[in-house]
């Protein structure tokens, strides 16, 4: 029966006008009928999601998949695909969820186990990362990529020569990945192999031209070998090979950063933000750069710029409430967070957010229940240990602050904020060797930072070693006279609330957002 034949077509045009309306009718219901299939809809929506991805087009494509999942909650691929477009954009809770949800719904998707267990090794989760692998070399004992992964493994663990190991076998299982071979040259880096780590570098990108990654790794290498120029022509070729793509761009601003270029970073970032305004990892680099170089103030005005244009954008909105708290606009801040608790009552940055407004407020009482909220969920969050130990030292309890605060630098070690709220304790009880300890931690985090050498100083002048106290005051990063660094030492012991001594941190430090953000790109 050809109801739409060319032939079928022309004879219509004598039918009577019932028979007519009764072929518009059975057309015009086929197709309906396929506009509400949900298997042509979800599909759709699948495609159109990867038409995106394929032209770097994250945020639209993250939608479309999306929507592919609100159709059929069952669509394994598409839930990957998302998980993938999460990780382009670097979020990854989301990229987590996705994940779980793929193998729950496809436990053949090797690759779906091996992309958790690499996000479970980040979060330190090793147990959980290994029983992903485990699956993946059940079925495949052979899978190089599997190697590859549990290498990252043991070498996470400090086991340096099973990590070794794994990394050869994989390359002995497919000598041709590009990646075995990058993945070879990290290990090679750590186990001082330079010129071995240099060639393999070099033969990851030989195997795949196109590998942003592995001539992302070789720039950095050079990086940190001091050879500067080779670095940037490095970066500059990865932004060549992968236009859509931030992370290069990010590399070569970090690199100028580094050289002491300022006006050459804030340019890049400004022609990032412009050229993937489409890519939030990109345009929110700009505000990022102002806030880690301490100039809260255009911080502040570039994310309100963003939250106007990326409302929807939650990590803006999440980063524009820092900087508002830092500014002591409370009310603002504590507006834009309600909103988020509001659709996402235990959202644990958005209870830390609550809880700094709190102690700022002066309600130190009501900022330790939300906070105690966020840990009741995730028990080893440093942050909300930091600033529930500050909630605490409002009201009066010294020992319970300073618990939480080493339990926080427990959790990570490079939490500034917290080691100098531990440093405050420690001189308020006269304690010169815990006090020496902890200004050497900072010293180590921020080793171009006045700040850790005036504590040492402090600590050794108290204990009596008064010429290690003077040869810290004349240490890297003191640029005064005698007299100046004496002074520095003497306000340092008496203020012994505030240990701020330097903002922003001294040229040539990471950037230490820490306590106030923790963000999640």
């Amino acid at each position: 029966m050809r109801l739409f034949g060319f032939l079928e077509i022309r004879e219509m045009k004598h039918a009577p006008a019932i028979q007519l309306s009764l072929i518009i009718l059975l057309i015009t219901g086929s197709f309906l009928a396929c506009t509400r299939d949900p298997n042509v809809r979800k599909q759709k929506y699948f495609e159109s999601g990867q038409r995106y991805y394929q032209k770097g087009k994250y945020k639209e494509a993250a939608i479309q998949f999306t929507n592919a999942t609100q159709i059929d909650p069952n669509f394994a691929e598409a839930h990957y695909q998302l998980a993938q477009t999460a990780l382009k954009t670097q979020n990854w809770n989301t990229a987590y969820q996705e994940l779980d949800r793929t193998v729950q719904l496809q436990p053949d998707n090797l690759l779906a186990h091996l992309d958790l267990a690499n996000l479970l090794i980040i979060g330190r989760e090793y147990q959980q990362a290994q029983e992903h692998i485990d699956v993946v070399l059940a079925k495949d004992p052979r899978n190089a990529q599997a190697h590859s992964v549990e290498a990252n493994l043991k070498d996470r663990q400090g086991d340096m020569n099973g990590a070794l190991q794994e990394m050869q076998k994989a390359i002995e299982l497919a000598p041709g990945s590009w990646d075995s071979h990058l993945n070879l040259a990290l290990l090679q880096v750590k186990m001082n192999a330079l010129d071995a780590a240099e060639a393999s570098f070099k033969k990851a990108i030989s195997l795949n031209p196109q590998a942003t990654s592995a001539e992302l790794a070789l720039g950095y290498f050079y990086q940190q070998r001091g050879r500067g120029s080779e670095a940037e022509q490095t970066f500059r070729h990865a932004m060549q090979i992968d236009p859509k793509n931030a992370d290069p761009r990010a590399a070569l601003a970090r690199l100028y950063l580094t050289q002491g270029k300022k006006t050459e970073t804030e340019q890049l970032l400004k022609q990032t933000k412009n050229d993937l305004g489409d890519n939030p990892a990109a345009y929110r680099m700009l505000g990022d750069y102002y806030f880690a170089t301490g100039d809260v103030d255009k911080a502040v005005s570039e994310y309100a710029s963003l939250y106007q244009q990326h409302s929807k954008d939650v990590q803006v909105k999440k980063n524009y409430i820092q900087l508002l708290i830092l500014k002591g606009r409370l009310d603002e801040a504590n507006k834009l967070n309600d909103e988020i608790l509001k659709n996402a009552s235990a959202d644990s940055e958005a209870l830390i957010y609550r809880g700094q407004i709190q102690i700022r407020q002066g309600h130190p009482t009501q900022a330790a229940e939300s906070l105690q909220q966020t840990l009741n969920s995730a028990t080893e969050n440093p942050i909300a240990h930091y600033h529930l130990g500050v909630a605490f030292d409002q009201m009066g309890n010294l020992a319970r602050a300073e618990s939480e605060w080493r339990e926080a630098v427990r959790l990570n070690p490079g939490l500034v904020d917290a080691r100098k709220a531990l440093a405050a304790a420690e001189m308020r009880r006269n304690d010169w060797e815990a006090l020496n300890n902890t200004a050497g931690h900072l010293i180590e985090t921020q080793p171009g930072s006045p700040d850790g050498y005036v504590l040492r100083a402090l600590a050794e002048i108290n204990r009596g070693q008064e010429s290690k106290g003077e040869g810290d005051i004349r240490a890297k990063g003191l640029r005064a006279s005698a007299g100046e660094r004496r002074e520095r030492v003497r306000r340092a012991g008496r203020n012994r609330e505030h240990l701020s001594f330097s903002k922003p941190a001294a040229e040539g430090d990471n950037a230490n957002p820490d306590a106030t953000r923790q963000t999640t790109r």
